[in-house]
């Protein structure tokens, strides 16, 4: 099992982790990590997005802690926690950096099955649980197994 945790010595899990550095254009913004993309989402003024969007990930975490949410916003649109469309977003976010970070999608390829011991499920609590996590990266890591020849082209 491959516990995604920033703190392990594997490179695998601290690669894979939100908090890694990954620099991607995600909805026509650079973007420096998916906790950064994350944690903008909790502030509703724009220009506070866009600062934290382009922060590392330990930084962006810091700067999204203890800020209430109710709502989620990006860039002027709320997004509702609790609907579908908030799924898809994620899983257009995680696709957007694996798609920009080939490195990364070996990385996937190569670990075992997925786990998360830090984090909790409470929906309430968090903009990206556990469990939502570990289903998206899971569901990039079926989508690249299936690509033929994947490998060979990246390699």
């Amino acid at each position: 099992m491959t516990d995604i945790d920033y703190r392990s010595k594997n490179i695998i899990e601290k690669r894979l982790s939100n908090l890694d550095y990954s620099t991607f254009n995600f909805l026509g913004h650079q973007c420096q990590s998916i906790e950064g993309v994350l944690q903008s989402l909790k502030f509703k003024d724009i220009g506070i997005q866009k600062q934290i969007i382009k922060m590392g990930g330990f930084e962006a975490k810091k700067a999204g802690r203890n800020i209430p949410w109710k709502t989620l916003n990006f860039c002027g649109m709320e997004i509702d926690r609790f609907d579908d469309f908030y799924q898809a977003f994620l899983s257009d976010m995680y696709f957007s950096m694996f798609e920009q970070n080939h490195d990364k999608i070996l990385l996937l390829l190569s670990s075992g099955n997925l786990d998360h011991t830090i984090g909790h499920d409470n929906f309430e609590k968090t903009i990206l649980t556990k469990t939502e996590f570990i289903f998206h990266l899971n569901d990039v890591k079926m989508h690249y197994t299936k690509q033929p020849g994947y490998l060979s082209y990246v390699l």
